[in-house]
């Protein structure tokens, strides 16, 4: 099975292959850390507290393994999107690649950091765990969604994207749209019209909701962000 990969993935290999470090697991995890938009992989190191975590940290001071070479790392990533059963290869199954062929790499364990990647994967496609079935149109409490003939509108119904419980449950609800959207067989679109702030962590969550979408073949499309927030969004949602 061909799994393809992300535009960011690709960037991200192709950045490697100019680094100078030996081993392949080095050459990968440089350039995730190094880039801008490291995606789901510079998330999951945030998650487990290696936000500070630069370049040189990588790079220096470790055992190169010459036998691990990036080819190796590609073909490892592109398994571990097999295994979980994703239909393409990001930045997060190059960072689990990195992590199982070379385990000192960083200070995260591979397993720890595959449940992260699973933890953020298995939002729940439902705020209704009653019933077993997605909220209506007028159950959602952080979204303002609104049905047409073939679009469904997204509005967020607060200013800042801050608070984490305000995210796990806005995330909920996005993924429960995208469902809704495929259902309806309607394009989505998303407006951040009156939102000032949002935290990495929201952006994660959209990386993931992308994804959700993509998945389920729903066309999605953001409008009306605010220059405050553009450059966050568009330095994690580029592809």
């Amino acid at each position: 099975m061909v799994v393809p990969y992300t535009d960011r993935a690709i960037k991200l290999i192709d950045s490697a292959r100019g680094q100078e470090a030996v081993s392949g697991v080095l050459k990968v995890l440089g350039a995730i850390i190094g880039a801008r938009d490291g995606g789901l992989a510079r998330f999951i190191l945030e998650q487990n507290n290696l936000q500070t975590l630069n370049t040189y940290d990588v790079l220096s001071g470790k055992t190169y393994d010459v036998t691990v070479n990036l080819e190796s790392v590609v073909q490892r990533a592109a398994l571990e999107a097999q295994e979980l059963g994703h239909n393409f290869v990001g930045s997060e199954h190059l960072l689990l690649a990195c992590l199982k062929l070379m385990p000192d790499a960083v200070p995260l364990d591979y397993s720890t950091a595959r449940i992260t990647l699973q933890g953020l994967l298995n939002l729940p496609a439902s705020i209704d765990n009653t019933t077993g079935k997605g909220p209506t149109l007028t159950e959602f409490k952080q979204l303002d969604i609104k049905q047409g003939k073939k679009v469904v509108t997204v509005g967020f119904k607060k200013i800042d994207l801050i608070d984490a419980g305000d995210i796990q449950t806005v995330g909920a609800e996005l993924w429960a749209a995208a469902e809704f959207a495929a259902e309806a067989n309607c394009r989505l679109v998303v407006s951040f019209r009156g939102v000032r702030a949002i935290s990495s962590a929201f952006v994660g969550r959209l990386v993931v909701f992308n994804r959700k979408a993509r998945t389920l073949g729903v066309p999605l499309s953001f409008c009306h962000i605010p220059p405050e927030v553009t450059h966050t969004l568009n330095s994690m949602m580029k592809r």
